[in-house]
């Protein structure tokens, strides 16, 4: 038998559990999301292909799997697999291609066996229990199109080094111990084709004057998602964007970035998602914020903007989620009809010096379902209205 492919059915475990899959010449072994039980059988030498992933298997990866020549993708994601990796894992990297070991307990460190002629495209060891520092030997790697490690205790700086690696595309770093200043990219070869990068919810500090968020990180030019979320010590301002930028998401929410939103922001037209909520950044918002028509996610609550929100904000018909609360507006009514922005499902307008009624448009946002808009000076003579609509089951703190 050389193909075994039995994915996604509700298969529980062999009639005789092996320690070896006793097919001598198997290729292709796929049970990927079953619910398979018991100890993780290793596939025979010839195997090239074993996915296991979405499983309950348990018990820690055999030393066996190690021995397989011809192994060319390895995923054992989404179990209940423990123990460490082991470093044969690592020193096979000049056959495997793919290696998704997340969603599991691993623990210890991340194996620093990986070999000079490496050949791994995708490593994703997000999600386990990780600990130590990123193996130096990943600079093996320069194949290495997909790096994942989020979601482990791995305490480090952040590893400009990896920007010596010529086809990453995806780094994942997010919800670590990454400590320390950023150190930015030091030519700009570096990173040459890096499309995605999440540090989110780690500790890196930004005190001093090298430790704010590297400018040239912005301008890596195959850039599509730059996501800084909840890192409080991290500080930095926001550059002058290009127009050639591919930025589709970019978010340093809970971050110390202060400074202006620069009128440049409106040319990020594939932006997608903006999140820039508490933040020091300051000033009025620009009238080219109406640019960013694909705009789904805006948060720019809990910031210090002041002076007029800018009418063109109505162009944002894209817009879901719309946070714009706590921040120090001029005081008045909205500048904008909010009913013209009908796919919002939530709006965050608390505390901004709203004056005035509600505004009976927002009976036409059908979709919402989340609207606080407490801490203003709104009066509700249009509640009834509001309330055969239906748009008063949404209210929050009025």
């Amino acid at each position: 038998m050389e193909y075994v492919n039995f994915g996604q059915n509700f298969l529980t475990g062999f009639e005789q559990q092996p320690a070896v899959i006793p097919w001598r010449f198997l290729i292709v072994f796929n049970l990927g999301s079953n619910k398979l039980q018991g100890l993780l059988p290793v596939p025979p030498p010839s195997t090239v292909f074993y996915n296991v992933r979405e499983n309950t298997l348990t018990g820690a990866i055999p030393p066996l799997m190690c021995h397989k020549n011809s192994l060319r993708m390895l995923d054992l994601s989404n179990n209940n697999l423990n123990g460490t990796i082991p470093p044969c894992l690592a020193s096979s990297s000049e056959d495997l291609l793919m290696l998704n070991l997340s969603g599991n307990s691993f623990h210890g460190s991340i194996p620093s066996t990986f070999t000079m002629n490496c050949q791994l495209l995708m490593i994703d060891l997000g999600r386990n229990q990780l600990q130590g520092p990123v193996p130096r030997s990943l600079a093996n790697c320069a194949m290495l199109q997909c790096l994942v490690l989020q979601n482990n205790q791995i305490e480090d700086t952040f590893p400009s080094w990896l920007g010596d690696l010529p086809k990453l595309e995806l780094l994942s770093l997010g919800s670590n111990k990454f400590h320390g200043a950023i150190g930015g990219p030091r030519n700009n070869s570096m990173f040459p084709k890096l499309r995605i990068i999440d540090i989110s919810c780690n500790c890196f500090s930004g005190c001093s004057l090298y430790g704010e968020f590297p400018k040239v990180i912005f301008r890596l030019p195959k850039l599509q998602i730059l996501n800084a979320d909840s890192n409080e010590n991290l500080t930095g301002s926001l550059p002058e964007f290009q127009s050639v930028s591919r930025l589709k998401e970019l978010i340093f929410s809970g971050t110390r970035f202060y400074g202006k939103l620069p009128d440049s922001i409106g040319r990020l037209e594939s932006l997608c998602f903006l999140g820039l909520a508490q933040t020091s950044l300051s000033g009025t918002l620009p009238s080219s914020l109406g640019n960013l028509t694909r705009l789904t996610f805006l948060y720019l609550d809990d910031c210090k903007f002041s002076g007029q929100i800018p009418s063109s904000l109505a162009n944002l018909s894209q817009l879901t989620v719309f946070g714009i609360g706590s921040n120090n507006f001029d005081a008045g009514p909205l500048p904008f009809p909010p009913g013209k922005l009908f796919k919002l499902t939530h709006l965050f307008a608390s505390k901004m010096n709203l004056q005035g009624e509600i505004p009976l448009l927002l009976a036409n946002l059908t979709q919402l379902s989340k609207l606080v808009i407490n801490g203003n000076n709104l009066v509700g003579s249009d509640v009834k209205d509001m309330k055969s609509s239906g748009i008063l089951a949404a209210l929050s703190g009025f």
